[in-house]
């Protein structure tokens, strides 16, 4: 599951932002910020719409 859900994010790196993600430098802090954020979602401290 890990491996599908990065996989489309990689994809979005390499192909489209012509970036490396942090994940690979920074697996743990990557990981955490993933966690924090869906925390942050889950109690409605970030917004699920994109901001123009």
């Amino acid at each position: 599951m890990p491996v599908l859900g990065y996989g489309f994010a990689w994809i979005g790196h390499f192909f489209f932002e012509k970036n490396k993600p942090a994940t690979f430098q920074y697996p743990l802090y990557s990981l955490a910020s993933d966690f924090i954020l869906f925390y942050d979602l889950l109690t409605g401290k970030q917004s699920f719409a994109v901001k123009n």
